[in-house]
């Protein structure tokens, strides 16, 4: 897209201040959502009703949303949420909070139905939704999962592959980033792997 006023307006965008955030297909298009409107919302002077509840009722239901808590009907309420605040807001800040929330609807409408609907975030971001598995055929119970897992969420002997308490489990995934064998993998919520998730039909 030429980066023009005219042409960003169209796609739903402003032209700001000239800078640029560039993601890639690793970025989870609902968590970034979440992230601009927390920072919206701190910014936020609160004088007006509209950008003060707003943007907090947005940023609460896209921390649901992307915590695995999202409920049938959110995405109806951001948008409607998101209407009446850029219309009713009275400085140019409030007006264009809903923007980042409006946009990601409109363009990755399907990242926020497989978090709500499939229990997954496709770009395997939002811990809620993610989870970290050992391959047993993989492992080689060299133990250095298990001595560096800060939740102690790792069990296994030497020698013997380990498993996974998710009851424990922080997510921080450092056991996948020290090992060796490529034994850890990263599923999403509800057990695909992103090359299954792929081929999923979300209901």
């Amino acid at each position: 897209m030429p980066i023009d006023y005219e042409s960003l307006t169209a796609l739903g965008a402003i032209m700001g201040s000239g800078g640029l955030v560039v993601v890639d297909e690793d970025t989870c298009m609902v968590d970034l959502a979440r992230y601009f409107m927390n920072f919206v919302q701190e910014e936020s002077c609160g004088k007006c009703t509209p950008c003060r509840l707003g943007t907090k009722a947005m940023l609460d239901t896209l921390t649901r949303i992307t915590q695995g808590r999202g409920e049938a009907g959110d995405i109806e309420y951001l948008a409607e949420l998101a209407d009446a605040v850029k219309t009713s807001a009275l400085c140019g800040l409030g007006q264009t909070a809903p923007n980042p929330v409006l946009t990601t609807l409109r363009y990755f409408h399907d990242e926020y139905a497989e978090h709500l609907y499939g229990g997954v975030c496709r770009a395997r971001v939002c811990k809620g939704l993610i989870r970290y598995e050992i391959i047993p055929e993989l492992c080689a119970g060299c133990l250095v999962c298990l001595r560096n897992c800060t939740m102690n969420a790792i069990v296994g002997e030497k020698l013997k592959p380990h498993s996974i308490n998710y009851a424990l489990c922080g997510k921080c995934g450092v056991c996948k980033a020290l090992c060796k064998f490529d034994a850890v993998r990263v599923t999403t919520g509800n057990g695909y792997s992103l090359k299954q998730l792929d081929r999923a039909i979300v209901q």
